[in-house]
């Protein structure tokens, strides 16, 4: 945490045993933002979790969500799981039971304090004890979702529940054979896509995939004999089947593995602690920083045609990291970098004029952009910098007009006739779509230039504060091409100005 702090990265912990919780832990953590704390106890009770491997006592997992709230986080988040080998009603009352514990401790430190729970259906996964077992039906487990919720209404307690069907199909193919391909194909083919993401998600799509390459996706949810050879035992994970099976028996039976017994708390929690926060402050300085502000310049060619602007954004800021330059951060929790980026590059465009402003705690040295480059990742080069010496107006403020070309050298028949033309009327009715939304308005005020140079089509490109116009929709709206073939194509941005009456100034200029 020391050296995180002085080099303003911040640390999220992942999902914790609660056992392993201690006042130490989170005293290191009292300088960053509170969001929340993830606590994984599984299951409901400790018969349950002891055939989970999991050797936690309730007492511990409540005294880690106070240990939490204790410490000022306004946020516990629990992860269970329902569809276990050997679970019964039992076990899903001891969620419901536990989980009202919890919220009563919560209500007891008054102020905010929440528990967010997420419930997921087990799945039997390939190279673990547990690959030969049943998979729970979809239908059972919205029978405990529903038990689940009708028992759960507090303020102060949300839940979240991981769709069965996606559960289904994500064991289906974890144990899936060869055969399973065709199913996956006809899925495709019937539109899945991004099925990770529960709005793009169709259960009925999977269904209809199985039903047409002669599967029941209900019955390959059973459990496996344990002497039929597997689909991926030929694969050698360095855990042989024997061991696999005996640590299944052994959790069947409810006997912790070796070495889990539950470790006795940090001695900074039994000899007590100092709760509460820590002043949200900077690192003091002896003296204040001499702060330097310079404006980058910058190309992308067609290696990285396909990164977002975020892609970039991050690009930078490793190079920054790497390159060692002394970079200013923002104040708070969450310091970031100061950057400050031009009009993004629309995706799949390459460009030879990109612009950053970045500020530095300390002076520009002649190295500092040597090593920023030497550690940019191979497609996107410095190419001139400029101190500026005074604050001025962002970038996306100053620039009003973007020059663009584009080859189209088997698609100019005709063309400068269409050139002359639109430039003398003006117009251009674009027509964007968005989901169900059409958005239509008159573009003509954008086209400031429009030249055929040889098989290069030129443009310069005015950008409103509210309202643009994209290259292709020149070529789509204004000179009568197909929308397929304008998108086609590559175009590359070679400029980016201030214009100034009749004057384009470049912004390395205006600093």
């Amino acid at each position: 945490m020391p050296y995180f702090s002085r080099n303003r990265l911040s640390l999220s912990l992942p999902s914790l045993r609660p056992g392993s919780l201690s006042q130490k832990m989170l005293g290191f953590m009292q300088s960053q933002r509170h969001g929340g704390i993830t606590l994984a106890p599984e299951a409901g009770t400790k018969r349950l979790r002891d055939v989970l491997g999991k050797n936690i006592s309730e007492q511990e997992i409540l005294d880690a969500v106070r240990l939490v709230f204790q410490n000022d986080w306004p946020l516990v988040k629990l992860y269970f799981m329902i569809g276990l080998p050997t679970e019964t009603s039992e076990d899903i009352d001891g969620i419901i039971d536990l989980i009202h514990k919890i919220s009563g401790l919560a209500r007891g430190f008054g102020g905010k304090r929440n528990i967010n729970v997420t419930i997921s259906p087990f799945c039997p996964k390939p190279g673990t004890p547990w690959q030969w077992e049943a998979q729970a039906n979809p239908d059972y487990l919205k029978g405990i979702y529903d038990r689940l919720a009708n028992s759960l209404r507090m303020r102060n307690v949300a839940l979240k529940f991981r769709d069965p069907y996606l559960s289904m199909i994500e064991g289906i193919l974890g144990r899936g054979d060869r055969r399973l391909s065709e199913i996956i194909i006809a899925a495709h083919q019937d539109g899945a896509r991004l099925d990770g993401w529960s709005e793009y998600f169709s259960s009925q799509r999977w269904l209809n995939a199985f039903q047409k390459n002669g599967f029941k996706a209900f019955d390959m949810l059973g459990a496996i004999d344990p002497s039929k050879t597997l689909p991926w035992d030929h694969i050698d994970k360095g855990i042989n089947s024997k061991f696999l099976l005996a640590e299944r028996e052994r959790s069947l039976l409810g006997e912790p593995p070796p070495g889990s017994i539950a470790q006795a708390r940090n001695s900074s929690q039994q000899n007590g602690g100092v709760f509460g926060r820590t002043p949200k402050k900077r690192p003091s300085h002896q003296a204040t920083p001499i702060r330097t502000e310079v404006r980058l310049k910058y190309r992308r060619d067609e290696r990285l045609r396909f990164y977002s602007h975020l892609d970039i954004m991050r690009a930078f800021q490793r190079a920054i990291r790497r390159a060692g330059l002394p970079v200013d951060f923002s104040e708070g929790y969450h310091p970031h970098m100061k950057l400050s980026f031009g009009p993004p590059l629309p995706l799949g465009y390459t460009s030879q004029s990109e612009y950053l402003d970045i500020q530095l705690e300390n002076p520009l040295e002649k190295n500092h952009l040597l090593n920023l480059n030497e550690n940019m990742p191979p497609g996107l080069e410095i190419i001139a910098s400029k101190l500026m010496l005074a604050k001025g107006e962002s970038l996306v403020k100053i620039i009003n007009a973007i020059s663009y070309n584009v080859e189209i050298a088997d698609l100019a028949d005709g063309l400068p006739k269409k050139i002359a033309d639109l430039l003398i009327s003006r117009q251009i009715d674009v027509i964007r779509k968005k989901g169900i939304e059409t958005r239509q308005f008159a573009a003509g005020e954008f086209l400031y230039e429009l030249v055929l140079n040889g098989a290069k089509l030129e443009m310069l490109l005015g950008i409103g504060t509210e309202a643009y116009v994209r290259p292709a929709e020149i070529l789509t709206f204004g000179l009568g091409f197909s929308e397929e073939s304008a998108l086609a194509l590559v175009y590359n941005r070679t400029g980016q100005y201030h214009i100034q009456g009749i004057h384009k100034v470049d912004p390395l200029d205006l600093v």
